[in-house]
């Protein structure tokens, strides 16, 4: 039976080539290959080969080496008249399947899917198996017996080797069960695992797993060489062929074994710059200095190629970026197989940030108001030594700071013009502005804290909780809090809902007692019960000031335990404990103050 997909190809290349002396040498070597005559396939190739090998001669090859998906070596060479050779130096991962692995760079065509690629795998007996034996104490043991058996693990070599073992106790019938699968033609799902672990492949007698013992000083049964060929190329690995696509990430995978090893100390000194000082490199000189400043040099960081990483900075709206590329196979950095290793990004604005927080806690702190325009922000941030008509922008511009309202947070919004250096309007659009961050404060904190400690109190003395309007403002009233004077940013009132619901929870009893021998003991008794809570939402009706529309938020919620009942009592009671904890002492929340988002 013919190749498909060798004939697939042949079509591809009849239909794509343009020179009639050569279609009509390809159409031969087609016919030859649907007539499946092996020898004229060969001789075919061959003569092709040799007839038109020239138009290989520039063509760039990858050869690659790997084992067990490590890559033990990778080499170009240059296609000589279709041939090309290299030489790999001995090394002692050279074990068991070594797949070599060859692909041009770039496919032919502009078609990713026509890729001049090959493999081949070679085998080096090496045997890894250790030999287990096991030995009872006895043949055979009654259930709930303590068994015991000594077990002695050896390499393949004889000598003692230090392991650890696992012990699975399987039921005969079990294992009897899976023979009968297999005898029948099923598949054990118990069994199917040690099958495929073991390399069960088989071809007339010869078995995978017993290569690995081979001894190539005796001569080899005839035949055998042809049938461990057949069964080391059923499988290997073969080449992932990427185009330049511009997916970096993809390649750095292929190669991440042997990159990141190398970059690590490079990224370890970076972060650790950053972390101690909050700096970091923004030139090739400032990186050079500060790498080699923990000992480091750039130019001994190199690719697999032994090519020497290329950096380079640039601004990517908020954030200053370090790209590390690496220079690919070719060795040449602007090229096609060029790609990107990884990128630190640094957002440049970050301290002047923090410098902003901290002004806006202090100077609510200071004064009990908040900052809320430019000139109270310059002032502010001055004391902490900071000229705000300084700050610039990567491109030398001026910020903008936007003052604006989020829920219960009044924020500071900081804006870039972007390369251009002009904010967009209607008059004149601009594409390139952006926002690097927003710091800001609670306003509602202060209020939350004495509504929190007003309906504690109401709750010690009354043993009640607001279940409405009134008695809310009642609640607060008896802690000097007028409920109609509270107003939002906007100055608008607040307004609040009210909720009941039920819960399943367990009533956790602790009862300490004293017994006959003076001794105290304590037992812990745990009750099913369904929970009555009570819940508070405090709101504002937004920008626009009317209640129930889109621009409404939670300011506040409030919630308490009123009532426990327990399937042994029929009969609702008020919850045992008479303290109300709540979110902002750090107990126990059973009157509990979120933000709702």
């Amino acid at each position: 039976m013919f190749d498909p997909d060798l004939v697939r190809k042949l079509c591809q290349e009849v239909v794509r080539e343009t020179d009639p002396e050569k279609t009509a040498d390809l159409l031969t070597l087609l016919h030859a290959v649907i007539k499946d005559d092996q020898e004229e396939v060969r001789l075919r190739a061959m003569f092709l080969i040799r007839k038109y090998g020239p138009a290989f001669d520039d063509l760039m090859l990858v050869v690659d080496v790997v084992r067990e998906a490590e890559m033990l070596a990778s080499r170009l060479v240059r296609m000589r008249r279709g041939r090309a050779s290299i030489v790999l130096s001995p090394n002692d991962k050279f074990q068991n399947e070594v797949t070599i692995a060859a692909y041009a760079l770039g496919s032919r065509h502009d078609d990713p899917y026509d890729n001049i690629a090959g493999s081949h795998t070679v085998f080096f007996p090496r045997n890894h198996e250790l030999s287990v034996e096991i030995h009872p104490s006895k043949l055979s043991f009654r259930p709930g017996e303590e068994a015991s058996a000594t077990i002695h693990v050896t390499s393949a070599d004889g000598n003692e080797k230090e392991s650890v073992l696992g012990l699975v106790v399987v039921d005969e019938a079990v294992e009897e069960r899976a023979q009968t699968d297999r005898d029948f033609g099923g598949s054990s799902a118990f069994f199917r695992f040690r099958d495929e672990w073991l390399f069960s492949e088989e071809l007339n007698g010869v078995r995978k797993k017993d290569l690995d013992k081979l001894d190539l000083t005796k001569s080899l049964p005839d035949g055998f060489e042809v049938a461990v060929e057949a069964l080391l190329q059923s499988r290997g690995a073969g080449a992932d062929i990427f185009t330049n696509s511009g997916r970096d990430e993809e390649l750095h995978k292929v190669f991440a074994s042997e990159i990141d090893p190398v970059l690590k100390p490079f990224f370890d000194a970076l972060n650790r710059n950053y972390q101690q000082r909050t700096q970091y490199p923004k030139t090739e000189t400032a990186l050079r200095s500060d790498l080699l400043a923990s000992g480091i040099r750039v130019d001994d960081l190199v690719d697999p190629w032994g090519t020497p990483f290329r950096s380079h900075f640039n601004v990517r709206n908020e954030k200053d970026v370090l790209e590390i590329t690496s220079a690919g196979p070719d060795k040449k950095f602007d090229t096609e197989d060029d790609f990107q290793v990884t990128q630190i990004e640094r957002p440049y604005f970050k301290p002047y940030f923090e410098a902003i927080q901290r002004a806006l806690k202090e100077f609510h702190e200071r004064t009990g108001s908040y900052i809320r325009d430019l000139e109270a922000l310059k002032s502010e941030l001055a004391r902490h030594g900071i000229d705000l008509d300084t700050l610039k922008d990567p491109w030398g511009h001026a910020y903008r700071f936007e003052f604006g309202i989020h829920q219960t947070t009044f924020i500071i919004t900081v804006m870039s013009a972007g390369p251009d250096g002009r904010f967009d309007t209607k008059a004149l659009p601009s594409q390139d502005d952006f926002a690097l961050g927003t710091a800001g404060i609670d306003y509602f904190s202060d209020t939350l804290a004495k509504i929190d400690e007003a309906l504690n109190k109401n709750f010690k003395d009354t043993h009640s909780f607001p279940e409405n309007a009134e008695q809310l403002e009642m609640s607060l009233k008896k802690s000097a809090i007028s409920w109609g004077a509270l107003r939002d940013p906007w100055g608008h009132p607040y307004y609040a809902t009210f909720q009941h619901d039920a819960v399943y929870a367990d009533h956790i009893g602790v009862e300490t007692y004293e017994n006959h021998a003076a001794k105290t003991s304590q037992r812990t008794q745990i009750v099913p019960v369904t929970r009555q809570i009570n819940y508070v939402y405090i709101r504002s009706a937004g920008e626009d000031g009317i209640e129930g529309t889109s621009d409404d938020f939670y300011v506040a919620s409030f919630s308490r335990v009123s009532f426990e009942q327990s399937g042994q009592n029929p009969s609702a009671f008020p919850a045992a404990s008479a303290i109300v904890f709540s979110g902002v002492s750090g107990a126990i929340p059973l009157l509990k103050i979120t933000h709702p988002v």
